[in-house]
């Protein structure tokens, strides 16, 4: 009989276990993601105004830029709801 009770007992904690699992949010969803939370980039003259950094072209950084990232495109658009704000370093010599 005893024996019999360990295996039930061990069945009603993985009934449990499975049950509450199944309300425990996704793996991937509860893990800090850098990529969502980081923006990089670099701010720089557009000389030719194609969206692509040349340096040929003298498409070079700009340094003491603010940047500002915005909830939504309407925001950005309208300059408002703003999340974060930073300011570029001075640019490296090349």
């Amino acid at each position: 009989m005893k024996h019999f009770f360990n295996k039930r007992i061990a069945a009603m904690v993985l009934i449990f276990a499975v049950f509450f699992a199944s309300f425990a949010p996704a793996a991937n969803a509860s893990i800090l993601n850098p990529a969502i939370y980081t923006v990089s980039g670099t701010v720089y003259a557009d000389t030719d105004g194609d969206g692509v950094m040349e340096l040929h072209n003298l498409d070079l950084p700009l340094a003491n830029m603010t940047v500002t990232l915005h909830k939504t495109l309407a925001d950005a658009q309208a300059g408002t709801n703003a999340v974060a704000s930073a300011k570029t370093k001075r640019s490296r010599s090349l």
